[in-house]
């Protein structure tokens, strides 16, 4: 969630645009988490979708549990 937060503040998002998000990962760890918890995910960051893959915007790379994945968020209805 946090991660994703700090992405929409250094694209300028407004606090209620809405956004879709996808993660690319080779940690099955990480996929099985946001299968599990991806619903909570997208609530809190208000995110109209958030899928496993990848997406036509530019993406950032982060670590998360020492895991390398690449981060990409779209302002929904937008091209950012």
């Amino acid at each position: 969630i946090r991660m994703i937060q700090d992405r929409r503040k250094e694209l300028d998002c407004e606090f209620t645009d809405r956004i879709a998000v996808a993660v690319s990962t080779e940690s099955e760890v990480i996929a099985e988490t946001i299968a599990e918890h991806g619903d909570t995910i997208a609530v809190e960051t208000l995110a109209d979708n958030l899928t496993l893959g990848v997406m036509e915007v530019e993406s950032v790379v982060r670590n998360v549990a020492e895991t390398e994945v690449q981060l990409f968020v779209s302002v929904s209805g937008g091209n950012e």
